[in-house]
């Protein structure tokens, strides 16, 4: 309708270097939505191909008893709402703008032995939640209500020392009466910065010379680490 309220979304930063010093970060969205609108707020990127040893009990010893393969997996999923998921839109909406860990499962291809596909998921996902790669917020999102015919939201997302460099999409989904009125969507960019980046181009680039680096490192670590301990050797009281 003409002259409607329209979405409005901005995060910043645009861009997260990567340094030799990288904990983590936090991503601020600014959200602007029509008044009485219900939201979802996404982050997702990346997709990859992951392998783990299944472990299982032989005898009376835990061992390696065979490989799960987690292929088109997102590299991180984070999604907000303002609502619980089943009460924004019907499970085919979620479905086709991929708003739940049910939505991305069907994407996912999974193969191992000895396993079914919904315990491998599981697994999965469970391994993501801890590292901070997935996070699934659902009815946390509180408005700030304006006069003028918007509501607002800031909303801070977390994002681990552990997230793979790459361009990921933070989406916005506003909802009415169960259907998706409104989208709004912008990038950010997770890069490698001075030595970490020096690095990471010289692996793909120069392996020789990457070999020999690792080589020099490890030999000078080991070096150090020799001297402090014959030096706290010394000073130790006799």
């Amino acid at each position: 309708m003409a002259g409607a309220p329209r979405a409005q979304l901005t995060i910043s930063p645009e861009r997260i270097p990567v340094t030799s010093f990288y904990h983590g970060s936090t991503l601020t969205a600014d959200v602007v939505v029509p008044s009485g609108s219900e939201i979802a707020l996404k982050l997702e990127g990346g997709r990859s191909r992951v392998t783990f040893n299944r472990k299982g009990r032989v005898f009376l010893l835990w061992m390696n008893v065979g490989d799960v393969t987690i292929d088109n997996a997102p590299h991180a999923y984070i999604l907000y709402t303002s609502t619980e998921l089943s009460e924004l839109a019907s499970g085919e909406t979620l479905q086709r703008w991929g708003l739940g860990l049910d939505a991305v499962a069907p994407q996912i291809e999974t193969r191992g032995e000895g396993i079914d596909r919904e315990t491998m998921l599981l697994e999965f996902f469970n391994y993501k939640e801890k590292s901070g790669l997935y996070r699934l917020s659902y009815g946390s999102l509180r408005p700030d209500l304006r006069d003028d015919g918007h509501d607002q939201y800031s909303v801070s997302i977390p994002l681990p020392s552990t997230i793979p460099v790459g361009r990921y999409l933070v989406g916005l989904y506003v909802f009415r009466d169960g259907r998706i009125v409104q989208r709004a969507s912008e990038a950010v960019t997770i890069e490698k910065t001075g030595f970490p980046l020096f690095v990471s181009r010289l692996a793909r680039e120069h392996e020789a010379e990457y070999g020999l680096l690792a080589i020099v490192v490890a030999v000078m670590a080991g070096f150090f680490i020799g001297l402090v301990f014959s030096r706290v050797g010394r000073r130790r009281p006799r």
